[in-house]
């Protein structure tokens, strides 16, 4: 998990915002993951989102029936997209991981989407969790990790590897959180139900080159060869993305 991180700024979170935005279909398609591993009643219940970006998940979570959602991100311009048509049950901080702005015992949910490889000090953020966290609370990381899920249009990239090496795999994931005196529920795959076509790949890669984890540990030469490689077949149907859900207890 080493590399050059994205610079979350103005012009990235505009960027992210409108590459990363995910359709009723897929959002759906998380919570039937979600809906059987919760432990809480979410309508009195206190998710925070850590790593909340441009805010897609705190505005699901409330569709989905929690009683409050706090979104903690460390851009002031990945908040101001958040905070762009908020919800009065959402609220927005400026903060990290590692130092959570919350009481003890205060939250019935952590969601991490797409974070923990972005964490300083995961150990830290997870003892954050910890302390925060109430019986009997759930832990749920949502992501990528290379021994687990599967990004088949990265195949097409030269330096596939490389950008894969900068996320970690269950068994990192798994250990960290033990440390906090967490145990592992279990970990299962969410395929994405959108099929994309080859020149839809191309063009989103163009777009996000620079706003997205794998795509900033690729060279220039290698984002032009797999770009190319995908508008060589632009009707090509892709296999799906599937990323992964790890549920702590």
């Amino acid at each position: 998990m080493t590399g050059r991180r994205v610079d979350y700024g103005d012009d990235t979170a505009g960027r992210y915002a409108r590459g990363r935005s995910l359709d009723d279909r897929t959002l759906a398609a998380w919570f039937t993951a979600i809906e059987p591993r919760l432990d809480v009643r979410l309508a009195s219940s206190t998710v925070v989102d850590i790593g909340a970006g441009t805010g897609v998940f705190a505005r699901a979570w409330t569709g989905w029936g929690a009683e409050r959602v706090v979104g903690i991100d460390p851009s002031p311009a990945m908040l101001s997209e958040a905070g762009s048509g908020s919800l009065p049950n959402v609220s927005y901080v400026r903060a990290i991981g590692e130092r959570l702005p919350l009481a003890p015992s205060s939250v019935d949910v952590a969601w991490l989407s797409t974070v923990f490889h972005q964490f300083g000090d995961a150990d830290a953020a997870s003892r954050e969790i910890r302390r925060v966290l109430r019986p009997p609370g759930r832990v749920f990381v949502r992501g990528y990790l290379p021994d687990h899920s599967s990004v088949p249009w990265l195949d097409r990239f030269p330096g596939a590897d490389r950008a894969r090496a900068r996320f970690p795999t269950v068994d990192v994931v798994t250990a960290t959180f033990a440390r906090a005196d967490f145990a592992l529920v279990d970990v299962v795959g969410v395929e994405d139900p959108t099929r994309h076509r080859g020149a839809e790949a191309a063009s989103w890669v163009e777009r996000m080159r620079t706003a997205d984890s794998f795509l900033i540990a690729l060279t220039d030469d290698e984002i032009a060869a797999g770009v190319n490689v995908l508008r060589e077949r632009p009707d090509e149907v892709l296999m799906p993305t599937t990323l992964s859900l790890i549920t702590f207890a």
